[in-house]
């Protein structure tokens, strides 16, 4: 591989590391966000809402399957990378799809949810949901995990492994250095001189 390739190939896994880490973050920040915002109406106003915890349980898992994707990355080779990237396009994929139950239908979202648990919830025309903008947001974290895994899956071929270099300067370390230590003990004996002294 040419010097013009292995710099591509850095700037490539560096490309999609950095948006694995972006995405995971953002996932993970949002999600502790409040994510529907109800107004109940009636004897006085009550107003709160449901975090991205309660609501999208598994938007936390997927921020930390993104985060693990910073170390994988780089940590991988061949075909084992790919299978990192393949599983970076599928967490964000499943981000989006949460996410976007919850803006498609806040209420059934709020209803299904364990928040139901502590605050209990009238069907009555008084109660007023809507989403606020933390699942537009995941939404976008979302789409920039599937835009490095699926960069990684695609172009992960060309890029730089960690530890390879390393890998064969110590074994060849190691040889040369056994060589040249039976070759001067030899030397030794030569010379009259006992080396194991």
């Amino acid at each position: 591989m040419s010097e013009r390739d292995n710099t591509r190939g850095r700037r490539e896994l560096v490309f999609a590391v950095v948006g694995c880490a972006i995405a995971g973050a953002v996932v993970l920040f949002s999600a502790g966000r409040r994510w529907v915002h109800y107004v109940v109406l009636g004897g006085g106003q009550v107003t709160g809402g449901p975090t991205g915890h309660d609501v999208a349980a598994g938007t936390s898992a997927l921020g930390l399957v993104l985060l693990a994707a910073v170390v994988a990355l780089p940590a991988t080779r061949r075909w084992l990378r790919r299978v990192v990237g393949l599983v970076v396009v599928a967490a964000g994929a499943g981000t989006i799809a949460l996410a976007a139950d919850v803006l498609a239908d806040p209420k059934a979202a709020v209803t299904g949810s364990r928040y139901v648990g502590v605050f209990s919830f009238s069907a009555s025309p008084n109660l007023s949901l809507r989403a606020t903008g933390w699942p537009w947001v995941d939404v976008c974290a979302g789409v920039v995990a599937l835009v490095a895994g699926g960069f990684a899956l695609l172009r992960s071929g060309g890029w730089p492994a960690m530890g390879r270099r390393y890998e064969s300067g110590r074994a060849a370390q190691r040889s040369s250095g056994s060589q040249a230590d039976a070759s001067s003990m030899w030397d030794c004996l030569d010379q009259g001189e006992d080396p194991t002294v």
